[in-house]
């Protein structure tokens, strides 16, 4: 039992039948019919009633859907935690005085609109006319992994 077989099931369990299922999930329907064929030989008895066209869950599939549903979640929450370690929280903006000086202006209002939290904007303004603007925002950015 993996969780692309769990995330087939609840797929499954939504919609109502197996080619609807694997429409949504971009896969084709032998494959999810073979992954929950899968499971059920995993679990020793069916997940699902077949009346006519659809699809029903049987008491087994019902005690599964929650927890299927809860581990997918979990699984989504690790990998975005995993898949965000190590990168930087802080979006680092320079530039030279000039070109800091003509495009800030302009550039910080947009930036605000875009930001969860706007309020946080900093900047680290010159004590010279040599040194280079910058500016630190903190940035919370979903990574999408496509590969899921």
């Amino acid at each position: 039992m993996t969780i692309r077989h769990l995330t087939i099931f609840v797929a499954v369990a939504d919609q109502g039948s197996m080619s609807a299922a694997a429409a949504s999930l971009y896969l084709s329907q032998p494959t999810v019919s073979q992954a929950i064929r899968e499971l059920e030989k995993h679990y020793n008895g069916l997940l699902f009633e077949r009346l006519g066209k659809k699809l029903y869950l049987t008491e087994r599939g019902r005690l599964l859907l929650p927890q299927a549903r809860s581990l997918i979640q979990q699984f989504r929450q690790i990998e975005e935690l995993m898949l965000n370690q190590g990168q930087s929280q802080i979006l680092k903006l320079g530039s030279t005085i000039t070109v800091g000086t003509c495009l800030t202006p302009f550039l910080i209002p947009k930036l605000q609109k875009n930001l969860p939290d706007p309020e946080n904007l900093q900047s680290d303004v010159p004590r010279s006319l040599h040194m280079p603007v910058s500016f630190h925002i903190p940035v919370n950015v979903p990574v999408q992994n496509s590969s899921h």
